[in-house]
């Protein structure tokens, strides 16, 4: 319920702050550009109520979600 209190209320707390600087070091570790983005298109995807639905409602499995959400972050960028 926390996440979902009022809009944007995960992202106001001091454990998501957390998890997303951790997530921008490793992937700057990695050497990959846009670590911010990237971190936060990561998180965005791990939203508790998120993936209740792709577990629960589609029906996915956790591993390859959770391979999927990484190859995903770990992705060079595309060219333009």
């Amino acid at each position: 319920m926390s996440q979902t209190s009022s809009p944007g209320a995960r992202l106001r707390t001091g454990a998501h702050a957390l998890w997303r600087r951790h997530v921008v070091v490793l992937l700057s570790a990695a050497a990959l550009d846009r670590a911010e983005l990237r971190a936060d298109l990561l998180l965005a995807g791990l939203a508790a109520e998120q993936v209740r639905h792709w577990l629960r409602d589609e029906h996915r499995e956790r591993d390859q979600l959770a391979h999927d959400l990484t190859a995903l972050a770990l992705a060079p960028p595309v060219e333009r």
